[in-house]
């Protein structure tokens, strides 16, 4: 009876092994993803300013000025917003699917529903323009440079081998600032 436990317990451990090691594999993949990088359109430019010198639009691509595409750093920095947005799209859906799920088992069905569709692709957006109102109460006049996301990117946007070995959800780590 021993053994055939002891037998079971490492063949789950092998199971469990073989499931992280394939998950970091996909991971790994998944961050090797390279978004299309494309010059900023004169309506990108419009809307943002002409203060913005890059914005990241995942799954649409990396929008960067002219006098910035060859800049190794910004498209770093920009890359890792695709990351970071790609996360929170997967967040985002999980969210909506539980919420459609809880809806439709409650016996609401609306066409407002069809916004959960969209909401994965706005989730990094709403939580970027909430994250900001709340760091202007506690930074002020430094709320963008202390949001998490934009944190993350600046810290790592030097380093070109970062998205090879960052983990899922890292910017959440910047969260907390740190003295």
């Amino acid at each position: 009876m021993r053994s055939s436990m002891k037998m079971d317990i490492a063949l789950l451990l092998l199971l469990v092994k073989s499931a992280e090691m394939r998950w970091r594999s996909i991971y790994q993949k998944r961050a090797m993803l390279k978004p299309k990088v494309k010059l900023m359109t004169k309506f990108l430019k419009a809307i943002l300013g002409k203060n913005i010198i890059g914005i990241t639009l995942c799954p649409f691509g990396i929008y960067v000025k002219l006098e910035y595409l060859t800049r190794v750093k910004t498209i770093n920095h920009e890359k890792i917003h695709w990351q970071q947005q790609l996360e929170m799209m997967v967040a985002g859906a999980i969210m909506s699917v539980i919420t459609g799920v809880v809806l439709m088992l409650l016996g609401i069905f609306a066409w407002w529903m069809l916004l959960l569709l969209v909401f994965p692709l706005l989730f990094f957006y709403l939580w970027y323009i909430i994250e900001w109102f709340l760091r202007i109460f506690i930074n002020g006049n430094k709320a963008y440079i202390s949001l998490s996301f934009e944190r993350e990117a600046y810290t790592n946007a030097e380093n070109q081998d970062y998205l090879k070995t960052r983990k899922p959800y890292s910017w959440l780590k910047y969260m907390v600032k740190k003295k």
